[in-house]
């Protein structure tokens, strides 16, 4: 099946950009914050690729052009949820790989990273794991007095 030109472009723009783009911080490139919705972060994409958009630029090998590619690539990232969340887990786990790497070997990182995420301790223990010492103490009880009952009816 012979491949289409809007195919090929999308497929030559991810792997050579995100090369060039080392580990930025796409969000800070696009300047939104980690919790922007689609739309904010297509609105804060579409004020700043109008001064270096290839049409408006009359040198191809520029820095806007570069600074375009880096645009276009951290919108494609941050607009697809399945990126955007590839992205986002890169940034929280810290691991020491390039952003490349991250992205190439997805379907390692869900294999292998499942583990990662410590589950979560019991606040209070069952009833089962109690100790013979926990079930030891007394009961709690009311003091029985004259006193105290007559208080309680509201005799006194």
């Amino acid at each position: 099946m012979r491949r289409g030109a809007s195919d090929h472009q999308s497929d030559d723009m991810d792997a050579p950009n995100l090369q060039k783009l080392g580990d930025s911080d796409l969000y800070g490139l696009l300047g939104c914050s980690k919790f922007a919705t689609s739309e904010q972060i297509m609105a804060e994409y579409r004020a700043r690729v109008r001064d270096c958009h290839p049409d408006k630029t009359s040198d191809n090998g520029s820095e806007a052009t570069k600074e375009f590619q880096k645009l276009l690539y951290a919108k494609e990232v941050l607009t697809t949820p399945s990126k955007r969340y590839l992205y986002d887990m890169w940034l929280t786990m810290g691991v020491g790989i390039s952003l490349e790497q991250w992205m190439a070997n997805k379907e390692h990182v869900q294999q292998t990273m499942h583990w990662a995420n410590k589950a979560p301790t019991p606040m209070l223990k069952s009833s089962e794991t109690r100790s013979a010492t926990d079930n030891a103490r007394p009961e709690w009880s009311r003091a029985q007095s004259s006193v105290i009952s007559a208080f309680r009816s509201y005799k006194i």
